[in-house]
């Protein structure tokens, strides 16, 4: 059967059609029927212990039962299985995290969370969105977060991990009704192209104008497009870091490395910009390199580095969406404005 689209502004006025076309969205195959995600935790870390607890509900680990204020600690080498109808916490000392669901895995190695999709898109807003985003705002993040998990694995061995590499997983906290209400209005609501659910991307700060997928990543992205925004206010970031911390990282010093148009970087081999931007920020720390879009110049024994935007820049601006939505515009032109070449549809 034929996918039909309509525009998001309707479909509050027609539950009756909802329903219509989310069944048509799982005969064809669109629409995911499994309601779960594979979640890596401490993704690119291997804690050596970790602490269980639930918080607003029983929590079997193992077979046993624990309650609200009790506390679980593993070491490593334990292997188990915790879950709760309710959300609870885990953490390693360092990070902690808010899951529903269940998780498993063996301390030491890979720990992973089964999270319903539903509840990861909430998780997630919570996690990527600041407490003042405006509704509508909220609502096109929840879109765009629903694709993203709905377009097929990020990961080698599950969907998605817990940090803004897909998107970040917050640590325990009260849920706003707002971000309840803007998960539940638009259940079943993703973006596609060419008939297809796109791995649609959120970034903090654009810079004024968004970059194409291809630029940052290297693979092609046909659905994703650069555009000039008008409600972003672009940031301009500095940071310096010293030549020395840099310059065994990659197989050529930084004296050597060469930037080979908007795209791609030389160091030795050849980088995409994400993944050169990526490298230098394992090294210097998350926050100290904004984006992927930067100069840098060395002085004496420290790398200047000067740049624009906050985060990978592709995709919808949360800085340019919250402007969008005070100024009175929905969810589907918040949408359609940062994806013009897909659909929004159920």
């Amino acid at each position: 059967m034929k996918r039909k689209f309509i525009d998001s502004k309707n479909f509050y006025n027609c539950c009756s059609l909802w329903v219509v076309l989310f069944w048509v969205g799982l005969t064809s195959g669109l629409i995911h029927s499994d309601d779960s995600l594979k979640v890596c935790l401490f993704w690119n870390r291997f804690p050596q212990k970790i602490q269980i607890a639930p918080i607003d509900a029983p929590l079997t680990v193992n077979g046993k039962t624990f309650h609200p204020g009790d506390k679980i600690d593993l070491s490593t080498g334990q292997k188990f299985i915790a879950h709760s109808i309710e959300k609870f916490s885990v953490g390693d000392g360092k990070t902690e995290r808010m899951v529903f669901g269940r998780i498993f895995g063996i301390v030491g190695e890979h720990i992973y969370a089964k999270i319903p999709v539903e509840k990861w898109i909430l998780l997630t807003l919570l996690g990527e969105s600041p407490s003042d985003t405006p509704f509508e705002a909220l609502c096109a993040c929840s879109v765009v977060l629903r694709s993203f998990a709905l377009s097929g694995h990020h990961h080698k061995n599950c969907d998605v991990c817990d940090r803004t590499h897909c998107a970040q997983i917050p640590k325990p906290q009260p849920i706003p009704i707002k971000y309840i209400d803007a998960v539940k209005s638009t259940e079943n609501i993703v973006l596609t192209y060419d008939g297809k659910i796109i791995p649609a991307t959120i970034t903090a700060n654009c810079g004024g104008h968004t970059l194409s997928g291809q630029s940052v990543w290297g693979n092609k992205c046909e659905w994703s497009v650069g555009i000039l925004d008008t409600f972003c206010r672009p940031l301009y970031w500095n940071f310096s870091a010293p030549l020395e911390k840099l310059n065994n990282i990659l197989p050529l010093p930084v004296s050597q490395w060469q930037f080979l148009g908007d795209s791609t970087i030389y160091v030795g081999i050849t980088m995409a910009r994400f993944a050169f931007w990526d490298t230098l920020v394992q090294t210097l720390g998350w926050g100290t390199l904004k984006s992927p879009t930067f100069t840098m110049k060395i002085d004496n024994d420290s790398v200047k580095f000067s740049g624009i935007g906050f985060g990978h820049r592709v995709g919808l601006c949360q800085d340019g969406a919250k402007s969008m939505a005070e100024k009175g515009l929905s969810m589907s032109q918040i949408l359609k404005y940062y994806f013009p070449s897909a659909k929004i549809s159920i």
